[in-house]
């Protein structure tokens, strides 16, 4: 007897399968349509089930946007201004932010 093979079906979607949609260990790429849509469902039904009748079971996937994040302007200050005020935000697919420095320096909080 014949193992029950696999195929992967999609609603209204354009990604591709790698390396295909027979394969149970697949990666599917999902297109700018897919983004678009924001939301879509992957279908995984049984095939060659001999005299019985197919099986299936689906799965949503739910994209979210990725963050976008500001830390502000440029700008040019004097070395006897030690405090510097910087104003960031953090928007779309995170809440929070955390300022680092590129340099060998260190950032501290403290209660001004």
């Amino acid at each position: 007897m014949r193992e029950p093979q696999l195929v992967y079906g999609l609603e209204r979607v354009q990604g591709l399968f790698t390396p295909s949609t027979t394969s149970l260990n697949t990666v599917y790429q999902l297109s700018p349509s897919d983004i678009a849509l924001g939301t879509f469902s992957i279908k995984l039904t049984s095939t060659n089930n001999g005299n019985c009748n197919s099986a299936n079971d689906s799965l949503i996937v739910t994209i979210t946007p990725g963050p976008s994040v500001d830390a502000g302007i440029n700008d040019t200050i004097c070395s006897s201004n030690i405090f510097y005020p910087i104003n960031g935000s953090v928007t779309a697919g995170a809440s929070a932010g955390i300022w680092s420095t590129m340099s060998n320096g260190t950032l501290q909080t403290q209660a001004i």
